[in-house]
């Protein structure tokens, strides 16, 4: 009976460790996500938000337009 609880007890401190493990790794893959947007000045903002740069919407679409063509 002992060697069953003690199978039992390891066996859900193995199977908790493999969920933790889980759930750090899909956190952490979130993060390096949100960080990497592919274009940043595309972001929608809210009214009064001072943008980077004070550039216009106008100005950064026509940054990215300019890169694209040379």
């Amino acid at each position: 009976m002992k060697k069953r609880s003690l199978l039992i007890a390891v066996v859900g401190v193995i199977v908790f460790g493999i969920i933790a493990s889980i759930a750090l790794v899909s956190q952490t893959k979130k993060k390096e996500i949100a960080g990497k947007k592919a274009f940043p000045q595309h972001t929608v903002y809210q009214a009064g938000t001072i943008k980077p740069d004070n550039l216009s919407q106008e100005e950064m679409d026509a940054a990215v337009a300019n890169f694209y063509e040379t």
